[in-house]
């Protein structure tokens, strides 16, 4: 289905799209303007697409069945979305603006669309990929996106799904924020139950093995984050770069960690003498100054992804004063 958001312009009554910004695996990203001020808007359509209309017909709904469920569907996604406000009140979490619910209804048309207002952010994931990051770079993102973890801990929220997407910078502000809570949940299974939440790259041993997703998910998955970031990118398991994997070398890392093989440390620490464009796009750079601080984050790296959970941090408070000690020059 074709992009909806030039037909309800202008959104809220003032909002005019400028460009087109990306597209994740549940909605498109556009660039609006009220004229004074920028933001970036979320287009979520639903069903996504005919196979999902057909996925709800299979499992034994007629035409107003169908209709009847995604409008719940829909109705629902808003209502995720809109509790995406509180929590921005957290300076470590993107801001929430506005969001809208629109019926679509050109002629042979079938859907919803929602449109969700919030802070225009540089993604992280693009970050990493055309560029380099520095030792402390990756200790300030682990102390943003704990605090962020922290404020939803107290909110009794859990994210699901933390990866490289999901994490946004902010220049202005100069700190990490995390991103697009719940939603993406919501919507991967529009006709089945909810079933495993999360990605396979950052998830713990004991949720893919069918245990429920609590915080101790969001926390394991943020230093699976960490932990590539500091082993040239690449998950444990695999050979070290450069030397190249194949498919089924990168199915069987995961499935040993997955099944809960012990895990060494990161090889970061190994990389001192690599220029930066070496490591365009492989994690981080490391010199003779940030060497040690790279060990010392690669073993609280480690420790947040233990195939024990006893053997983890027991809350992202306790995370961040681990990333908190190092910054201040604490040795482990």
């Amino acid at each position: 289905m074709d992009s909806a958001v030039k037909r309800f312009e202008p959104l809220w009554g003032s909002w005019q799209v400028e460009e087109f910004l990306g597209e994740g695996s549940f909605g498109k990203v556009w660039r609006v303007t009220d004229g004074i001020k920028h933001a970036a808007v979320k287009e979520i359509i639903i069903p996504r697409s005919k196979d999902t209309l057909a996925g709800a017909r299979a499992e034994g709904l007629d035409m107003e069945g169908a209709k009847r469920y995604f409008e719940e569907t829909a109705k629902a996604t808003l209502t995720e979305a809109r509790l995406m406000q509180e929590l921005s009140e957290c300076p470590y979490i993107v801001r929430f603006e506005e969001a809208q619910l629109q019926k679509l209804e050109q002629e042979n048309e079938f859907g919803w669309v929602i449109f969700i207002r919030m802070e225009e952010l540089q993604s992280f994931k693009e970050m990493v990929t055309v560029g380099t990051l520095t030792v402390p770079d990756v200790l300030k993102l682990g102390t943003d996106i704990c605090k962020a973890l922290e404020k939803c801990e107290q909110a009794g929220v859990v994210h699901r799904d933390i990866k490289p997407d999901n994490l946004f910078y902010s220049k202005s502000e100069h700190r990490y924020k995390l991103g697009d809570f719940g939603i993406a949940h919501y919507l991967a299974r529009p006709t089945q139950g909810k079933g495993r939440a999360g990605t396979l790259t950052h998830m713990s041993p004991e949720i893919y093995s069918g245990a429920e997703f609590t915080a101790a998910g969001d926390r394991y998955a943020l230093g699976m984050i960490l932990y590539r970031l500091l082993n040239d990118n690449r998950i444990p398991f695999l050979p070290q770069y450069p030397e190249p994997f194949t498919p089924a070398m990168r199915d069987e890392a995961m499935v040993k960690r997955l099944k809960g093989a012990e895990i060494g440390p990161p090889r970061t620490a190994a990389l001192a003498d690599r220029s930066a464009q070496e490591m365009s796009g492989l994690g981080v750079t490391v010199d003779e100054k940030s060497r040690k601080q790279a060990e010392m984050l690669g073993r609280i790296a480690q420790r947040a992804i233990s195939a024990d959970p006893g053997k983890r941090f027991a809350s992202a408070g306790e995370f961040r004063e681990a990333l908190d000690q190092l910054c201040n020059g604490m040795v482990f």
